[in-house]
């Protein structure tokens, strides 16, 4: 269909559900049926790609003021255009925006004095001569980049030490598609590693820190480690087996997989020291965040420190700010405008008591199974990061009814990590929709859709497992 028709038609079709959805709406208020008319539309138009995701994401927002969707917390009355306006914009400042943005600012340097660290690294240098060794170091790469950066840059940072032979076709086939559909793999998996690992996991911490207190970091890493890291070995396995890396030969002593560019003068060393150091600093700090808060007020006012810090040491300088990935974080920004939406709206109290009604009599198990499962199909096939700016608000409303707050915030804490297991579509997430794009010297793209088919649906499959087995377990730990 062409764009000129494809627009309009689209738009025709989200409006139109959006209004038949306000019409059939019962959720005890006008202002949560009205709200659940704009996210009928939002998500329409988040399907059928009418726009750009950020700006579908950007108009929430515009159209929250214009419907009169907002509420004050304490009356429950209905805020008026300035006050209303006042609490978005304010909501689309959280503190989840501020840690992506120094994230993202980590991920740069990391992009520019590390990458390099190791294509000068001998020891690396000699492991990625064989194939198997190779695609393995990629992923361990990626994944353990993921600890404290955002997936979507880890998967940047070791694309760009590869990339040189990736172009030059100076690797086989077998091996170009094996070593990017790792790193892809590792990246979407790496994204629930840690509370700041991937745009979907910093959202949903935000939002479960606010309801369970107690929530800290090791309590995220108990249960989303061993479910990264066994997904991650077996994706590795199979990623293997499918390419055939197991019986590959290691290659001739003149192909040199690591990049041997035109000489330039290198990165001072200090500055690669300062990198890793302020990276560390800066883990540290957000690993304590529950201990420090008192002092610093919030995570976002944290994340400034750092992202200050790159540009006082001169490790990044102003026009670098272009490098940064403005779409994701204006996606952010909306995304977390929608969901003050629905929570301001009342929609997700209501959405809560009517998932109640028709799963509460059922075991903790079977509601974690299906709720999973649906949070996972729809990550694969529309975005991560959307499928939790929807579902995790709604299902914390809902774990609101337990009886007690452990079974809540296992729950929350399953369904958020849930997100990050719809790994097998080309358009599942930032990572595989930048990575598909990845082409050789001719132009040609290096993956095609029955890459991720064949390697994604087993890791999703293995991944939801894991999740409701080693993840529930751990919890207790």
């Amino acid at each position: 269909m062409q764009k000129k028709y494809r627009v309009p038609l689209c738009l025709g079709l989200a409006i139109a559900l959006a209004s038949i959805a306000f019409q059939v709406a019962d959720y005890g208020s006008d202002a949560a049926n009205r709200c659940h008319s704009l996210l009928i539309l939002v998500i329409i138009l988040w399907i059928t790609n009418c726009f750009p995701l950020f700006i579908t994401t950007l108009f929430v927002p515009v159209a929250a003021v214009l419907l009169n969707v907002m509420r004050d917390d304490m009356t429950g009355m209905l805020l008026d255009a300035p006050d209303a306006a006042h609490q978005l914009i304010s909501a689309m400042m959280a503190s989840s925006v501020l840690v992506i943005l120094s994230a993202f600012a980590l991920a740069i340097c990391h992009q520019r004095y590390t990458a390099s660290w190791i294509q000068d690294n001998a020891v690396i240098r000699k492991v990625s001569k064989k194939p198997l060794w190779l695609v393995l170091l990629a992923i361990a790469m990626t994944w353990s980049f993921s600890i404290f950066l955002p997936n979507i840059s880890t998967a940047a940072i070791t694309y760009s030490i590869f990339s040189h032979r990736l172009r030059g076709q100076m690797l086989p086939l077998n091996v170009s598609k094996a070593l990017i559909i790792g790193v892809v793999m590792a990246g979407d998996l790496g994204g629930m590693l840690t509370p700041v690992s991937s745009p979907q996991s910093i959202m949903a911490y935000e939002l479960l820190k606010d309801e369970h207190k107690d929530l800290t970091w090791l309590t995220w890493l108990k249960i989303s480690s061993p479910v990264a890291f066994l997904s991650t070995a077996f994706a590795w396995l199979l990623i293997s087996f499918v390419y055939g890396l197991f019986k590959a030969e290691a290659f001739p002593e003149k192909v040199e997989v690591l990049y041997e560019g035109p000489e330039q003068e290198p990165w001072p060393v200090w500055k690669i020291w300062a990198v890793l150091i302020l990276t560390i600093t800066t883990l540290v700090f957000w690993i304590a965040s529950a201990w420090i808060l008192p002092v610093f007020g919030s995570l976002g006012v944290i994340s400034l420190i750092p992202f200050i810090a790159t540009f006082v040491f001169e490790l990044l300088k102003p026009e670098d700010l272009s490098l940064l990935p403005w779409d994701i974080i204006l996606l952010v920004m909306g995304v977390v405008s929608l969901t003050e939406a629905t929570r301001s709206s009342g929609l997700l109290e209501a959405v809560g008591l009517k998932v109640t009604r028709y799963l509460g009599g059922y075991s903790f198990w079977v509601q974690a199974t299906a709720i999973c499962f649906v949070i996972i199909l729809f990550a694969t096939f529309k975005s991560r990061l959307i499928s939790a700016s929807i579902f995790v608000p709604m299902l914390m409303a809902f774990a609101s009814s337990f009886e007690g707050p452990i079974n809540g915030l296992r729950l929350s804490l399953l369904a958020s990590l849930a997100t990050s297991c719809g790994l097998a579509m080309p358009f599942s997430g930032f990572v595989n929709a930048r990575m598909v794009a990845v082409a050789d010297g001719d132009g040609q793209p290096i993956l095609d859709i029955t890459d991720f088919l064949k390697i994604g649906i087993p890791v999703s499959l293995v991944a939801y497992g894991l999740l409701l087995s080693f993840g529930y377990l751990f919890f207790d730990v």
